[in-house]
């Protein structure tokens, strides 16, 4: 729990599993990660999950956050991608093969990295995405910062 002047905000950062092939093992990493944000109370802030997934939006596991596409881990516990609200056409890649920590590997650029909050049905209150974009994604005196690139997203605190 974090301590914010509205309330306290239920914060869980998670790194999932990295080799390819392993969604099974994700797929169980992200319900354990749902039931222990459900243990956590939530009443003045909707839970904040970050972190490195090691998959692409679409894949069965990051799927299991957002109860559209699958039903949720957690009955009512939705937890939607803070990009869906980036300027349109942003593919917002964490994981770039410009970089050249990246380009080494085999596998291609991707968004693995990102920010997901709790789904609340209010028009006021904390919670809510005003924006999101993606940091370090370039190198600074030619070195880059990580081999991942940041998503930084601000939230509305309610007031």
């Amino acid at each position: 729990m974090i301590d914010a002047p509205h309330g306290p905000v239920p914060f869980v950062t998670a790194h999932l599993s990295a080799l390819a092939g392993r969604s099974a093992l994700r797929c169980r990493q992200v319900r354990r990660i749902c039931e222990l944000i459900a243990q956590r109370p939530a009443d003045a802030h909707p839970p904040v999950l970050t972190g490195d997934f090691n998959a692409l939006p679409d894949s069965d596991e990051l799927r299991l956050l957002g109860g559209d596409l699958t039903e949720p881990v957690v009955s009512g516990q939705v937890l939607l991608d803070a990009w869906l609200f980036a300027e349109p056409g942003d593919p917002g890649y964490t994981w770039d093969r410009r970089n050249p920590h990246v380009v080494e590997g085999p596998e291609p650029s991707g968004r693995i990295d990102q920010i997901r909050v709790g789904l609340r049905y209010t028009s006021r209150g904390p919670g809510h995405v005003r924006s999101v974009r993606v940091a370090g994604n370039a190198p600074v005196d030619g070195v880059w910062p990580s081999d991942h690139a940041a998503v930084v997203a601000e939230l509305t605190d309610g007031a």
